[in-house]
């Protein structure tokens, strides 16, 4: 069947990297499945591509591509990692294309970056750091902002700032450097103050359910649009305050805000709440939910900032900000 004659191509490849012989030398004694070999990776990319097989089905088809020359299989891989294919397809496309070797898999890689939802980026950050020679793809990439720094997880960054080569240690210590220098810093040493500040619990009550409510919850009350504020409480005041005050610093991977652009001209632009194979929806911070199908989007594309805006300490003066912090932090 065709199942079995994918999984015996399967088992070959694996068998080209075990013995380094070629796919060729392998399939040799095999006479027939030989011959039918260039037919089956022809159909196998016709149907890698082809929408109306469940994304379920077609994952072992997206690995026989590990069997192509990428050079001719790129095209195909651009458009598996387009923004209007689910994360399933996009998470095989990542998991085959990180078998090839060369220094295009990392561009192929990255050129998808923006419209990958969270689990899939850290698949894709994977892809990028297991071979040395894709790490200068990436480091190029966070330096320019097409993957701002918050991004990168905190394993990740010393990960690439214990790099066993030194030229790269030292280039990834200039990056994340810079990163860490936030233009919030000055709000934020301004701040510094409220935290020597005796907070009042109800006044903090007030404050949270004026400024904070409309997008998150906390003792029963708000919308889950960002982080549920009970897992707060075993944090201290000045991280809160860096939240706050810069909430960029650090974004929590499922609250990252995407601009969706649809095709009817209509953009959206919130957290992508759920996904199917064939739709998404985006949850904006109004808190409406918006079910969008994938053939109605153009572009898929991740802000790399989070929902929640920079400027809320306008209206939340020093002693307010104390009383939130009583509030939050149970005190």
């Amino acid at each position: 069947t065709g199942t079995t004659t994918t999984h015996t191509l399967l088992g070959l490849h694996e068998g080209t990297k075990r013995t380094r012989k070629s796919l060729s030398e392998l399939l040799a004694p095999l006479g027939s499945l030989a011959n039918h070999q260039t037919g089956i990776l022809r159909q196998a990319k016709e149907e890698a591509l082809d929408k109306s097989i469940p994304p379920e089905y077609r994952a072992d088809t997206i690995r026989l591509l590990a069997l192509t020359g990428l050079a001719k299989s790129e095209p195909i891989y651009r458009s598996l990692l387009g923004p209007d294919r689910p994360s399933a397809i996009h998470d095989a496309a990542i998991q085959t294309l990180a078998t090839h070797t060369g220094d295009r898999v990392a561009s192929i890689l990255l050129a998808g970056w923006q419209s990958y939802l969270p689990p899939t980026r850290e698949i894709a950050l994977s892809a990028l750091m297991t071979r040395a020679d894709r790490i200068p793809t990436l480091l190029d990439a966070i330096e320019s902002g097409a993957i701002p720094p918050p991004q990168i997880s905190a394993t990740r960054r010393a990960l690439l700032l214990r790099n066993r080569d030194p030229k790269l240690r030292e280039r990834a210590a200039d990056i994340f450097a810079e990163s860490r220098i936030s233009p919030r810093k000055q709000v934020l040493d301004d701040y510094q103050s409220a935290l020597k500040l005796t907070g009042d619990r109800q006044r903090g009550k007030t404050i949270y359910e004026t400024a904070c409510m409309a997008c998150h919850r906390f003792a029963g009350q708000g919308n889950a649009i960002g982080p549920d504020l009970s897992t707060v409480s075993n944090r201290t005041a000045d991280e809160l305050l860096v939240h706050i005050v810069d909430p960029n610093r650090e974004v929590s991977p499922n609250y990252i805000q995407y601009n969706v652009d649809l095709k009817d001209d209509e953009s959206l632009s919130g957290i992508i709440a759920e996904e199917t194979a064939n739709s998404i929806v985006v949850k904006t911070a109004a808190n409406q939910s918006h079910a969008v199908l994938r053939s109605e989007i153009r572009e898929i594309r991740a802000s790399g900032l989070s929902l929640m805006p920079e400027g809320l300490e306008a209206a939340i003066d020093k002693q307010s900000m104390a009383d939130l912090f009583a509030y939050l932090l149970r005190k």
